[in-house]
């Protein structure tokens, strides 16, 4: 898929899933999404007073976890604007007060934001979303003071081998099943299954991220090694 087919099929399955994104979320992870967020958050060491980048925000459950974790200011990112709109009405007052900020823009192309500038960048379920990962990771790098970390949470490959194939299932059949119910969109949660498929397979994404200006990255796996976090350090 090109890159800008992909960039559109993006925007059109989250624009067409937004309304009912949070309680999919919740009922596909069986609400274990936000505390898998929390785990990755506390093993980043995020400190109190932190500016944090979140890319692909959707919703906003990392903007909610970085604010209760002591972020001072939090910047979302995503280029669908139903998601957006999502999180601002999330966010009224934090959005008024200042301490939230949401942008429409490719996370492949942040130039609004200043390089060096925040401390963390978080990004859930987001990556294998991006049309052009390379750039997206070396624009994470950019906007990062010395020393920060892109945290990433993502679905993994690639899956253990024993239950690789009741993965695949639930991936494949399950989850269109369940939005076909809950939301009448079926189709574009079969995304899921693409969107794994297309992803770089963990071990690479380690290089990719090396290669994109960050010097160590620690790998986590969650779900029984379905997902995985990946917490990639900016030189000092």
């Amino acid at each position: 898929m090109q890159q800008s087919e992909k960039q559109e099929k993006v925007q059109r399955v989250f624009a067409r899933i937004a309304r009912r994104y949070d309680l999919m979320n919740s009922l596909m992870t069986f609400g274990m999404h936000r505390r898998w967020r929390r785990q990755t958050l506390r093993a980043a060491g995020m400190q109190a007073g932190a500016v944090a980048l979140d890319i692909g925000c959707g919703s906003g459950d990392y903007i909610e976890l970085l604010l209760q974790a002591g972020a001072s200011h939090v910047i979302g990112v995503d280029f669908t604007k139903e998601m957006l709109d999502l999180a601002a009405k999330r966010f009224t007052k934090e959005i008024a007060a200042g301490r939230v900020v949401l942008l429409q823009a490719d996370a492949a192309q942040m130039s609004i934001i200043e390089d060096g500038s925040v401390d963390i960048v978080t990004a859930g379920f987001a990556l294998r979303n991006f049309a052009d990962l390379p750039k997206a990771l070396a624009e994470a790098s950019r906007v990062l003071k010395p020393g920060g970390k892109l945290v990433s949470l993502d679905l993994a490959k690639p899956f253990p081998p024993a239950i690789g194939w009741a993965a695949r299932i639930y991936l494949d059949w399950v989850v269109p099943s369940i939005a076909a119910v809950v939301s009448g969109a079926s189709a574009e949660y079969r995304w899921l299954s693409d969107s794994l498929a297309q992803f770089t397979e963990r071990g690479e994404l380690t290089k990719m991220m090396l290669a994109s200006g960050f010097t160590s990255v620690r790998v986590i796996p969650y779900g029984i090694g379905v997902l995985a976090s990946h917490i990639a350090l900016k030189a000092s």
